[in-house]
């Protein structure tokens, strides 16, 4: 053989020999090594996402705790608000009850010394007239007793009640004075000379 085909030879051995001197096992090693690897990489990528998960769950979190803060605080204005005028409108109605409580009591004066008045009157009335002015008295005093109920209930009253209860009020007490005026007119109309 020549010396060129000797040297063929010889590189066709040496190729031959180093692809049957590979070993399996390093093979299998690199094959492990490229696993472990893609392992590597897949455990990375998914701490990377829980990690951007937790983020804007933090985020969202912050987001969701700043606007329940603000909301809180606009609650808290609004009733803070609403408290004052409520406090307001207390102390106005609480006025208005007292205003009210001291004209009923001096309507009250009024109305006793008009029933007294008549009393007066039917005393100097004839008999007759003497006992009409005491039937009328007996239904005045019960106008008044209902009067009286009236204004004591007045602390039951609501702001939305209140004017209509004024007026009802300050009605029977006109009523109950224009009775007791006529009652006052017809006894003095029968007096006995």
């Amino acid at each position: 053989m020549n010396t060129r085909s000797t040297a063929l030879v010889t590189i066709a051995s040496a190729l031959l020999g180093l692809a049957c001197n590979r070993n399996p096992d390093d093979a299998a090693q690199r094959a492990n090594e490229a696993q472990s690897s893609a392992v590597a990489t897949a455990a990375e990528a998914r701490q990377d996402e829980r990690q951007k998960t937790i983020e804007a769950q933090n985020e969202a979190n912050e987001d969701i705790a700043k606007a329940q803060r603000e909301a809180n605080e606009k609650i808290a204005n609004a009733q803070k608000n609403a408290n004052e005028d409520i406090r307001e409108a207390n102390l106005d109605i609480a006025k208005a009850r007292n205003d009210f409580r001291e004209w009923c009591q001096k309507k009250m004066t009024e109305i006793d010394n008009e029933i007294d008045s008549l009393k007066v009157s039917a005393q100097k009335a004839t008999p007759k007239a003497r006992a009409e002015v005491d039937q009328r008295l007996t239904q005045l005093q019960a106008k008044r007793e209902e009067i009286k109920a009236d204004v004591q209930s007045m602390e039951n009253q609501t702001a939305a009640s209140w004017a209509s209860f004024k007026n009802r009020v300050e009605n029977r007490f006109d009523e109950l004075s224009a009775s007791i005026q006529n009652a006052r007119s017809s006894a003095d109309s029968q007096k006995v000379n």
